[in-house]
């Protein structure tokens, strides 16, 4: 054996040993190499305020659209209903794990990011700063902000079971989860035009631990976010077709971060409708009444004068109520699904 052989055979031991001593921490744990599905974590928006139709926004996005002017590339993007399907989540969690030498340097950011936007909800999504034990990514949208290039400061892993995520492997910490699911992007609805393009689609996971020993649990926030929180599960979770707003540039997107999808103005956000079959027949389940002081009020009547947040039909109420079959529950009903897709396409 010469010299040289046996250098690479010493390097090749070294390398397995280290290899079995992170694996003898995580041991149920394997190293992510999949680049698609890390350049989806890579790119996770944590900059959000969840919103549904009918709260602080309106539904006329979905049957006429809308173009917008970016103030500062002058750029006109055009937002279409598009027909997504939603597929069943993996189950499995991704995670990512930063040097735990970066943890400081991002408290003190964080600090100070914290005391800028506390007063805007929609731009602060986690606990306290100094708060490691929760796992709810906010040093690594830290490392996102201050990291000049892609380095070796964070290590990707994935796990089948929850009780198998560590704290720590070697001097890596977690700082973030996710689960991932896939959606077909079928049909852009305006214009009558098949797409059948798959996107990855990425959810937060808020996780905790009591100790850096012990197995993580779901972290429930106590704040504001609490809503955001189970409303993003709510629409991760869904299985089936939606339609929805977005940009036209949506048909080529490759992954996706709930709840921001498509809709990146800020002007607007999405609009969704889901899409509900019985038997044979397909129906667009929507807001039929609302209410106001206790009283039910019909969405479908012309005298009826409303917001436009709450005006789901808007200049198309005639057509929709030739589209109405029947009601789902007490404030929703089911319109049939080819009438809806008639008024959505543009003229």
């Amino acid at each position: 054996m010469n010299k040289t052989t046996k250098i690479k055979q010493v390097l090749l031991l070294a390398i397995i040993s280290s290899f079995s001593f992170a694996c003898s921490q995580d041991s149920h744990l394997e190293l992510l190499e999949e680049e698609t599905i890390k350049a989806g974590i890579m790119g996770f928006r944590f900059n959000y305020e969840y919103a549904i139709p009918g709260a602080s926004l309106t539904y006329n996005y979905l049957w006429d659209g809308v173009s917008l002017q970016d103030s500062q590339t002058e750029a006109v993007r055009y937002y279409f209903s598009f027909l997504t399907e939603y597929k069943e989540s993996n189950n499995t969690y991704y995670l990512a794990y930063l040097k735990q030498s970066k943890i400081s340097e991002y408290k003190s950011y964080l600090k100070d990011y914290e005391q800028k936007n506390n007063h805007q909800d929609q731009n602060y999504h986690f606990v306290s700063y100094d708060n490691e034990k929760v796992i709810d990514g906010k040093y690594y949208f830290a490392h996102q902000k201050l990291a000049k290039e892609d380095n070796n400061d964070v290590i990707y892993y994935s796990s089948e079971n929850i009780k198998d995520i560590v704290y720590k492997i070697d001097d890596y910490q977690l700082v973030f989860a996710c689960l991932n699911k896939k959606a077909i992007i079928k049909k852009n609805l305006s214009k009558d035009e098949t797409i059948d393009k798959e996107i990855n689609l990425y959810r937060r996971v808020e996780l905790s631990f009591d100790n850096e020993k012990s197995s993580p649990k779901e972290y429930i926030f106590e704040t504001r976010e609490k809503y955001n929180q189970e409303n993003i599960k709510r629409d991760f979770d869904y299985i089936g077709e939606k339609i929805e707003v977005y940009p036209e540039s949506y048909k080529e997107k490759e992954y996706g971060s709930f709840p921001t999808l498509g809709m990146e103005n800020n002007n607007i956000d999405s609009a969704r409708a889901d899409i509900i079959k019985e038997n044979n027949d397909a129906f667009v389940l929507l807001p039929r009444y609302m209410k106001s002081n206790d009283a039910k009020v019909d969405l479908l009547d012309e005298e009826v004068v409303l917001q436009p947040n709450e005006d789901v039909f808007g200049k198309h109420k005639k057509e929709f109520r030739e589209a109405f079959r029947k009601e789902y529950n007490e404030l929703e009903g089911l319109f049939d699904y080819s009438k809806v897709i008639e008024i959505m396409k543009i003229k």
